[in-house]
């Protein structure tokens, strides 16, 4: 378990827990899911309440991806040279695809929420549009979050192990589903390529009826 989520069990307020989500937004190594669930367990312990918890931590996400927005605003085509150039162009080529659409399903990726988020903003998005389709996704997955950490606020350490694993495992199926539909439309490019086209006749139709 990450030291950061075990100190903000022992230490667990509504305004460390504001700070350590909005902190990820400046780029500071806080992991945010890990802070959900122990805002979750504190709930489930009695140290917070469902309500208060539930806002602190909307905010405190919408308030992270917010930075990370305007940051890729202010920044433009260089927000993304943290990255390899490699995943820099998947990453250009799924957003090209699909938009705004990304943002709900990053806030389910680790691994995405960063390169959408800074390119929604490099891209000069709408703003109001960015944080209605960041706070769909968010409906979803900090009700998840929270609800797993109070569920599971005994055994905290093998659930954020084992989502740890689950996710490396996600990512793996991800890529080769990727990898198989590239192939298939790679495969049916060349069939369509390779199939010969039949000549269209130019004969004119006679309009005379053959003789009988």
């Amino acid at each position: 378990m990450p030291s950061i989520v075990a100190w903000l069990l022992l230490h667990g307020s509504y305004g460390a827990v504001l700070l350590l989500l909005l902190s990820g937004g400046l780029g500071l190594p806080v992991p945010e899911d890990g802070i959900l669930l122990a805002s979750g367990a504190l709930v489930a312990t009695g140290s917070m309440a469902w309500l208060p918890t539930a806002i602190v931590c909307a905010l405190g996400v919408l308030g992270a991806d917010s930075l990370m927005y305007l940051v890729g605003r202010r920044l433009g085509p260089h927000a993304l040279k943290r990255l390899s150039p490699a995943r820099r162009e998947r990453v250009e080529r799924l957003f090209q695809r699909h938009g705004l659409k990304l943002v709900p399903a990053a806030r389910f990726i680790t691994l995405l929420r960063f390169p959408v988020f800074m390119l929604s903003g490099a891209h000069r998005l709408p703003y109001k549009r960015f944080l209605a389709y960041d706070a769909l996704g968010l409906a979803g997955s900090a009700t998840l979050m929270l609800g797993l950490g109070h569920a599971f606020a005994s055994r905290l350490p093998t659930l954020i192990a084992w989502l740890s694993q689950f996710r490396s495992y996600a990512l793996v199926g991800a890529g080769a589903l990727v990898a198989a539909t590239a192939t298939i439309a790679l495969l049916r490019a060349r069939r369509t390529r390779n199939t010969p086209v039949q000549p269209v006749s130019t004969r004119t139709p006679s309009l005379v009826p053959p003789a009988e």
